[in-house]
């Protein structure tokens, strides 16, 4: 599987750190696992 390099825009930096910020952790899981699926490495945050 080949691997990818994610550019985030300035809006999805701003989301993702809402995300975090929630404290949701369901949420925060759910995106690990999409952004880790795509580059190939597992987050550690």
């Amino acid at each position: 599987m080949g691997k990818f390099e994610i550019i985030l825009s300035d809006r999805a930096k701003k989301d993702l750190l809402a995300i975090e910020r929630s404290g949701d952790k369901a949420s925060i899981k759910k995106v690990e696992a999409i952004i880790s699926a795509l580059v190939g490495v597992k987050l550690s945050v």
